[in-house]
């Protein structure tokens, strides 16, 4: 009928609907593991539905129902000019963009734009993904009078709170682990543990299928180091390791990005370099390559970033979007053990690495008073303080994937790497530590020293008087520092390190582990004031501006290099399973 269909996502699944899809997993497999072309199954929907005899209002609500099955990031239009429609429609988190801009061009007709990047600048709008947005134009062409037409979406699990009187099925995940020996509680924890690890690896298994290589956001936290362990076991599971060529200085699995502008003493650069090492010990050589982006406030290509922020124009905006543009590019000097000689650079880089334990008067108490707090408040759990600080009783091994690492022993850096099938895996010890763990720079190799970071309000706390029992990490202020000159080639007569890019087109985020597990400070504050309820209400209010705050910002952002960005910790299953 001169249909026109623009889609821009993925397909990662179907769901079929809340009940049988409670825990995020069950959906259409063969969709899901791209035997079939999403982009024919699609039209293949939209012309079934479009061949019904129903009212427009009908056809409207089919297609709202039809997407809200997809699982994975998407923003598309339909025009039907029979119709003289045009239906504009995001996933429920806003994962890509969609903008909106109206300008008249005259007394009685003007121009609609609605396109994934900011065109319109600061008179674009994000199109909400609460709903579907249907714009109605005139006969005659696109007049003054265009009506909108929200269409909400259904009630989602995905964003209400929970509430026992919904309706909703919620399946109890220690049938099956009762019968282990092991005392209720225990094997409650340990199947929900098992269920959270699952689910997690699952998300990241459908972003990185069919790829030989692919790209983490790499701050060094938790969050970005379970995402590049998971991956790399993910890879070398499906056995991709055919991308080696000559002109291609990238040979790891995983490439872990991380942009500064402090190359000296940036926390972030001293964290990636520890957990880079940790990762290293826990995976055979040349898994990983660590890309360090050194930027300069001289560099910063303003214009061009500014133009992509379209409604979140913000300093702060301004300053994520410019880490995240640098970090889609990729460009950088290359860290990759794949050599004696650099294997010693990157030793010698570690060893400078640093980052203390700040501690404040009564951390101590107020961290056990808040586990007192968590263990009143799942009373089924039987939680202790010792769960709580990640000594948990003796379960059942978790379940372990075939990896290659498990069949032969690999050798690196003098240290013997055989896992088997009693141990968990690389990324499920990394998803074993808990969420607020400090590194240790024993632990991540690096050398014991005196030196900590330069924090911006040092010399406030130089004022402060010093509390009983109150002690510096390490007894030293000075500042660790590390030296740019070991991957930049200043100490040798040739460069052993190049400067390259990143060869994959899909970039991991590590978006949405804070909103959706309580990183951040106010998740704690709000579960000390308030408890359980207020930290729901927190959650839930992050979870729901995420679309506008973030992350259609961050997709215009890092497709401006023809990059795609993708988020595991923002998979509809894993979202359930957590929520």
């Amino acid at each position: 009928d001169g249909s026109c269909f623009v889609y821009n996502g993925e397909v990662f699944g179907i769901l079929l609907d809340d009940e049988a899809a409670e825990d995020g997993t069950h959906g259409d497999s063969w969709l899901a593991t791209n035997e079939v072309s999403d982009t024919d199954w699609l039209r293949e929907q939209l012309d079934e539905l479009m061949a019904k005899g129903d009212e427009n209002s009908a056809k409207d609500h089919m297609m709202v129902a039809l997407f809200e099955r997809i699982q994975g990031p998407f923003a598309f239009l339909h025009y039907c000019p029979k119709r003289q429609r045009l239906f504009c429609m995001r996933d429920a988190l806003g994962r890509r963009s969609l903008c909106l801009s109206i300008s008249a061009c005259g007394p009685s007709t003007c121009t609609v734009c609605v396109t994934n990047v900011a065109a319109g600048g600061e008179s674009a709008i994000e199109l909400p993904c609460t709903g579907a947005v249907v714009l109605q134009l005139s006969e005659h062409g696109v007049d003054t009078n265009i009506a909108v037409q929200l269409i909400p979406r259904r009630q989602s699990v995905l964003f209400s709170a929970r509430q026992d009187e919904s309706g909703v099925k919620r399946e109890e995940p220690c049938a099956r682990a009762v019968s282990s020996g092991l005392s209720a509680p225990t094997s409650l924890m340990v199947a929900y543990q098992r269920r959270f690890n699952a689910a997690l690896r699952e998300a990241v298994r459908r972003r990185v299928a069919h790829q030989d290589q692919v790209s983490v956001l790499f701050s060094g936290g938790l969050d970005s180091s379970v995402l590049a362990a998971l991956a790399a076991e993910e890879i070398m599971r499906c056995g991709n390791r055919n991308f080696r060529r000559a002109d291609n200085p990238c040979h790891g699995l995983v490439q872990l990005v991380n942009v500064c502008f402090d190359s000296i003493g940036a926390p972030d650069r001293h964290t990636c370099l520890l957990s880079f090492s940790d990762l290293r010990r826990r995976f055979p050589r040349g898994t990983f390559d660590l890309i360090l982006v050194d930027l300069s406030l001289e560099m910063v290509e303003k214009k061009r970033i500014l133009d992509l922020l379209g409604p979140n124009n913000t300093h702060m905006d301004f300053n994520i979007a410019t880490c995240l543009w640098y970090a889609s590019r990729g460009q950088g000097y290359i860290l990759a053990d794949d050599l004696p000689e650099r294997t010693a650079l990157i030793d010698e880089l570690v060893g400078q690495a640093f980052v203390p334990d700040f501690k404040r008067p009564g951390d101590e108490d107020r961290s056990a008073q808040r586990r007192r707090k968590v263990a009143e408040s799942f009373p089924e759990l039987d939680i202790s303080g010792e769960l709580l600080c990640g000594q948990q009783e003796a379960g059942p091994e978790p379940d372990a994937i075939a990896t290659p690492w498990q069949k032969e022993a690999t050798t690196h850096a003098s240290v013997t790497v055989m896992p088997n099938k009693s141990k968990p895996t690389p990324s499920e010890s990394l998803i074993q530590q808990t969420l607020d763990a400090n590194i240790s720079p024993r632990a991540a190799g690096a050398e014991q020293c005196t030196q900590e970071l330069t924090r911006p309000n040092r010399k406030k706390k130089a004022k402060r008087p010093k509390q009983p029992g109150h002690q510096t990490a390490h007894g030293s202020m000075r500042a660790s520092v590390i030296d740019p000159g070991l991957y930049k080639g200043m100490h040798s007569a040739a460069a052993i390190f190049q400067i390259g890019i990143a060869p994959s087109a899909i970039l991991l985020l590590g978006h949405g582990a804070d909103e959706l597990l309580g990183g951040y400070a106010r998740h704690i504050s709000a579960f000390d004031k308030r408890g359980l309820a207020g930290l729901e209400e927190e959650v839930l209010l992050d979870l729901n501006r995420l679309w506008t705050r973030n992350l259609g910002r961050d997709d215009r952002v890092v497709s401006d290099h023809g990059k795609e960005a993708r988020h595991p910790f923002l998979d509809e299953g894993f979202i359930r399973t957590v929520r």
